[in-house]
């Protein structure tokens, strides 16, 4: 998700509260309906961040997680000149 496969990470997740805690409980633990909860996730699904984080701190919690974020500079590529057509 971080960098910027939004679709898969999604998926992933999903994947993962499915093997994990399963949307039924997780909805019960974040108070909201587990189809909601299921779209989010799904492959078109579009979770505000701040349901995002509330999963993610809850699963935390369920499955005993523990996620960090690093910031690593990133080298810019050089542009590539674009070509001319005669």
């Amino acid at each position: 998700m971080l960098d910027g496969d939004l679709a898969t990470g999604r998926l992933l997740l999903r994947d993962f509260i499915n093997a994990t805690t399963g949307f039924a409980v997780l909805a019960g633990r974040l108070g909201v309906h587990e189809k909601s909860l299921m779209r989010m996730f799904g492959a078109a699904g579009n979770p505000h961040a701040e349901n995002l984080l509330a999963v993610l701190r809850t699963l935390q919690d369920e499955c005993r997680l523990s996620l960090r974020v690093e910031a690593k500079p990133v080298r810019r590529r050089r542009a590539v000149p674009e070509t001319l057509s005669a």
